[in-house]
């Protein structure tokens, strides 16, 4: 390493150019390519949530309703979708971004974490090397939380607003993670872990036992460890778990058994993947082993699984050495060791929770590394607390500096293949979503048939009964959601209708009416409206009065209709009547008419 202290601050600046690059790579993927239409989970939150809501009107309860047995509440993913429910008609791309957000958070927390303390150093040439390496430290966390070893993350979601989870977590760990911060502000640690839970339920009973075994494992050591503190920490959640269960009961459903899954997994083999997974997935996807060619040499990729994993030995012998020699660990510290045993947390839970139904194969799931890559970030934490807290000219330190320097660049470089494939497969997320809003599009103007042949798994309604899909597209087309909502269209043009649904009203009639005289009087005594377009209206189009289908007559470029009962009743009641000429289930024209009174 350079001597000169102005080349470390010209190296930390590359370190925060990379950093800044690897969010703004992210935030420019989701912005263009995260998938604004319902999916997936998406259509059931709409059932069971947004419709109650929209029919009867807002509720707290609704936000802890669950969909079945193994569903959590989510009661802030529930804020974001009424949020974007009434203000930007159903675009799920604004969750996205949302979740993007809040990893931006969560990297100002990390950053919180990695720099506090590092401007003690009394001279510059200290200072730019606690600079420097806190610089490195940081973006490896970047990387930790925006590496582009999955696009999903990015593109779904439901995935992305799992940062809302990660940055709230650290939120409250800067709190908890100061025993003599807890002790005068033990309310808001109290309150902070009852939130927690109430906000992320067992998710966040995850997060409470990582930020509190952090709190006693660093400083076990300590004439008086900060006990008080754990249990001010634990106390608030189990009270927040009391509350939850009060007014979302849990729902237990049967599941196979666990142990029975993982003895199948050693019979066939597949318990390795309990571990590549979580150790080697959260630096390289098995999608991407081509790139860097794993994907033919299992001895290699077994070697660097066993690599990682010493890694985490040598976290843990360094925490443990230090948490004996120091009475009180540094925040950084305490910061790293919540964040590996939050990773941990997440392994086991999908561990327990998914491989009896699903397998182990299930680990490799795209969605789990978000939270298995944040070992990189507890990593890079605990790499710059062993070299900044080591003594001034200690051998070892240096060594452990240019190690963690060559490491970063090598984790860092490792994204360029990584972010040159994803954005490549930028224009087939946008095929499947567009896949996803044919089929929406065939739902709405096909009510009571048959789902479409070839229908995207993720539109789940698709396989739901003809009554319950078809009244859950209805709202969206009543409603004028998502896809079915102009200003939605102008937003996202890769949703624009077909061309055969380009429509240019011309003129209608009557503009206004009489009550109980005739217009436009036809041969039967029955009066008439007319509506003229610019062309011949193509297949598939439907009108509406006042919400209502209604059959109407085509002649070359006009259209027309006869009034009845309803809609005579309708205009004396409210004194006007609206049109609307849907195509492909969206608002393509709308007219009205106005009762004029004598």
């Amino acid at each position: 390493m350079t001597r000169g202290w102005p080349w470390r601050r010209l190296l930390a600046g590359v370190a925060w150019l990379s950093a800044l690059s690897l969010a703004l790579s992210a935030w420019a993927f989701a912005a263009r390519h995260a998938i604004a239409v319902p999916m997936a989970d998406a259509w059931d939150f709409i059932t069971t949530f947004l419709e109650p809501v929209a029919t009867r009107g807002f509720a707290w309860t609704d936000l802890f309703v669950q969909r079945g047995g193994v569903d959590h509440s989510q009661p802030l993913q529930k804020l974001v979708l009424y949020a974007h429910w009434r203000w930007a008609d159903l675009d799920f791309r604004v969750e996205a971004l949302v979740g993007q957000a809040f990893s931006a958070l969560a990297l100002g927390g990390l950053g919180a974490a990695m720099f506090h303390g590092s401007r003690r150093a009394r001279t510059e040439p200290q200072a730019s090397r606690s600079w420097l390496v806190c610089s490195v430290a940081l973006a490896v966390s970047a990387l930790a939380l925006f590496s582009m070893n999955s696009s999903e993350p990015l593109t779904w979601s439901l995935v992305s607003l799992g940062w809302m989870y990660v940055a709230l977590s650290f939120a409250a760990w800067w709190l908890w993670l100061s025993p003599k911060r807890v002790a005068g502000w033990w309310p808001a640690a109290f309150l902070s872990s009852f939130l927690l839970v109430i906000a992320f339920d067992e998710a966040g009973m995850v997060s409470v036992l990582a930020g509190a075994l952090a709190l006693v494992a660093t400083a076990w050591g300590a004439p008086r460890p900060p006990v008080r503190a754990a249990v001010v920490v634990f106390a608030g959640a189990i009270l927040g778990r009391i509350v939850l269960e009060s007014v979302s009961p849990s729902q237990p459903v049967p599941s196979p058994s666990l142990l029975d899954a993982l003895r199948r997994s050693v019979e066939d083999g597949s318990w390795t993947t309990i571990l590549e997974a979580p150790l080697l997935g959260a630096l390289v996807h098995r999608q991407h082993w081509p790139l860097f060619g794993l994907d033919g040499l299992p001895v290699l990729r077994g070697a660097l699984t066993v690599g990682i994993a010493l890694l985490h030995l040598g976290f843990w012998w360094f925490v443990a050495r230090r948490a004996r020699a120091e009475a009180d660990s540094s925040r950084r510290l305490r910061f790293a060791v919540a964040v590996m045993l939050f990773s941990y947390g997440c392994w086991a839970g999908a561990v327990v929770a998914r491989i009896p139904d699903f397998g182990a194969d299930y680990l490799w799931q795209p969605r789990y590394l978000m939270f298995f890559q944040l070992q990189w970030a507890a990593f890079a934490l605990a790499w710059a607390e062993s070299v900044l807290a080591a003594p001034t000219g200690s051998r070892a330190a240096g060594r452990m500096e240019m190690a963690g320097f060559i490491a970063g660049v090598v984790l860092l470089v490792s994204q360029l293949p990584l972010q040159a494939a994803v954005w490549a497969t930028g224009v087939h997320v946008d095929r499947y979503a567009q896949g996803l809003a044919e089929g929406m599009r065939a739902l709405a103007m096909d009510p009571g048939g048959p789902s479409p042949s070839g229908c995207p798994a993720m539109l789940t309604p698709c396989a739901k009964a003809p009554a319950e899909r078809d009244a859950i597209i209805a709202f969206l087309v009543e409603r004028r959601l998502s896809l079915f909502s102009p200003a939605f269209l102008e937003r996202h043009a890769e949703f624009q209708l077909p061309s055969s649904c380009a429509v240019e009203l011309r003129d209608w009639g009557p503009k206004e009416v009489i009550p109980g005289e005739g217009f436009n009087v036809q041969p039967d005594g029955q009066s008439a409206f007319w509506i003229a377009f610019g062309a011949p209206l193509s297949e598939g189009v439907t009108l509406r009065v006042d919400g209502r289908e209604v059959a109407f007559q085509r002649g070359g470029e006009v259209i027309s209709f006869m009034s009845d009962p309803a809609m005579a009743s309708a205009l004396e009641a409210d004194g006007l009547l609206k049109f609307s000429v849907r195509c492909a289930g969206a608002e393509v024209a709308e007219a009205e008419v106005r009762e004029r009174r004598s």
